[in-house]
C-alpha cells in the first residue's frame, strides 16, 4: 500500500493555548471538559471532521497546544469560551497563537 500524497492528507493547525485559574489544572481533567464542550458545540460528525487532538507531551503550567483540521480554528476558539469550570475551580481558557507549525504555535 502506498501512502498518501500530500495534497490529499488533511491540513492541520496548532493553537497555543492558556488556562488561567487560581491552581493548576491536571491534564485528563481539561482534555475530558474539553473534548465534551467541542461534542455539545459541533456534535458528532463535526468532532470527527475537526480532529481535535490535545497534545500531552506539549502540555505543562496550565499552558498547552491543540492540533486540529484547518476548517475548524475557529470552531475550536469559541469551545474555549464555553468552558468556564474544572473539577470545581473557574477558569478562562484563551488562545495564545495559532500556527502551521507545532514550534511556532510553542513560542
Amino acid at each position: 500500500m502506498r501512502p498518501l500524497l500530500p495534497t490529499l492528507r488533511e491540513n492541520k493547525r496548532y493553537i497555543g493555548f492558556e488556562i488561567l485559574a487560581s491552581q493548576q489544572i491536571p491534564f485528563k481533567s481539561f482534555e475530558s471538559s474539553f473534548n465534551d464542550m467541542l461534542h455539545n458545540f459541533i456534535g458528532v460528525l463535526g468532532c470527527a471532521n475537526a480532529g481535535a487532538y490535545v497534545i500531552k507531551e506539549k502540555y505543562e503550567n496550565n499552558k498547552g497546544i491543540i492540533r486540529v483540521n484547518t476548517n475548524y480554528v475557529d470552531h475550536v476558539k469559541a469551545t474555549f469560551t464555553f468552558i468556564k469550570k474544572i473539577e470545581n475551580v473557574d477558569v478562562t481558557v484563551k488562545s495564545i497563537r495559532t500556527s502551521g507549525m507545532i514550534n511556532k504555535a510553542l513560542r
